[in-house]
């Protein structure tokens, strides 16, 4: 199973170091990952799902260690997650930075 294009999802703001993910290391978490969240196991595929996006619009490329806070792209900083799960992810890491965001 190949992983799933983007949609044509665009951030809303970039920053001035901001850079795509390489595509290789994008299909090594995937992959890794089995194509679904390694928090919840939601894959979000049924038939009744799969649509022009494909069937992981819900499913999303988290870093671990964000960017802005000196996380990088490997693949060990890298892990597929639904929406609800990151939004998790993200409180609990920013509540343990104090808020800084």
């Amino acid at each position: 199973m190949s992983r799933p294009e983007s949609c044509g999802f665009k951030p809303t703001t970039k920053h001035p170091d901001y850079h795509p993910i390489d595509t290789q290391i994008l299909d090594e978490v995937w992959d890794r990952d089995a194509h679904k969240c390694v928090h919840c196991g939601d894959t979000n595929i049924t038939k009744e799902t799969i649509t022009s996006c494909g069937p992981y619009k819900f499913l999303i490329v988290h870093h671990k260690m964000p960017r802005r806070a000196g996380g990088n792209d490997s693949t060990d900083n890298l892990e597929i997650v639904c929406l609800k799960c990151h939004a998790k992810l993200e409180r609990d890491y920013w509540q343990q930075e104090g808020g800084q965001r």
